[in-house]
């Protein structure tokens, strides 16, 4: 783990990451995840989709990310979708643009049926979010491997502390390990 980051003041709302990386950091190469592990996309799906009765959980995503989204799949079923990008004229089809990961939970407290928010990447978003006090959890897909990798993961500060973990799995021959991090001070959901 690293030293500490200055952090943002808290304000609602308060959101988690989630993300797979291998034992290198790695999380995409060319932007496209480098592993195909199908039990491990149906835990991500399961994760930011569910929500409490009436109301509907948000993924956030910057533009590389939300473009490497097969065009069937996006946006994202059943969840909000906000997509960053620098350019304010940003449309994405079928989801909400923001210019900044700020801006994006400002649009997100505009909405009254808002279940959890979960920051889904690229490596930049992540650099973000892991130095915002907002960031409350790191869901974390550990693959146990290293794979071609051109983006990283930033190494998680170190006031996050690993309070779950789930594994390992094994799949396709890749093993991996659900790891859930929280931020010291908070109580264990």
């Amino acid at each position: 783990m690293s030293q500490s980051v200055a952090l943002s003041p808290i304000a609602a709302p308060a959101f988690a990451i989630v993300v797979a990386a291998d034992e290198e950091g790695g999380i995409g190469n060319e932007g496209k995840l480098p592993w195909r592990l199908s039990r491990e996309m149906a835990f991500f799906k399961r994760l930011t989709s569910e929500a409490p009765p009436g109301r509907q959980n948000a993924v956030v995503m910057g533009r590389k990310t939300f473009e490497s989204i097969a065009p069937k799949f996006r946006p994202l079923a059943q969840r909000i979708n906000v997509v960053l990008s620098r350019d304010p004229g940003y449309r994405p089809e079928g989801a909400r643009s923001a210019t900044s990961l700020e801006h994006a939970l400002e649009l997100l407290t505009e909405t009254s049926e808002l279940g959890s928010i979960f920051v889904i990447g690229g490596g930049q978003l992540y650099r973000t979010a892991l130095s915002d006090a907002r960031c409350t959890r790191v869901h974390l897909t550990r693959v146990h491997a290293s794979f071609r990798c051109d983006t990283r993961l930033p190494a998680l500060p170190s006031d996050f502390g690993r309070v779950g973990l789930d594994g390992p799995h094994e799949e396709a021959g890749v093993s991996y390990t659900f790891e859930t991090y929280q931020r010291d001070g908070l109580p264990v959901l």
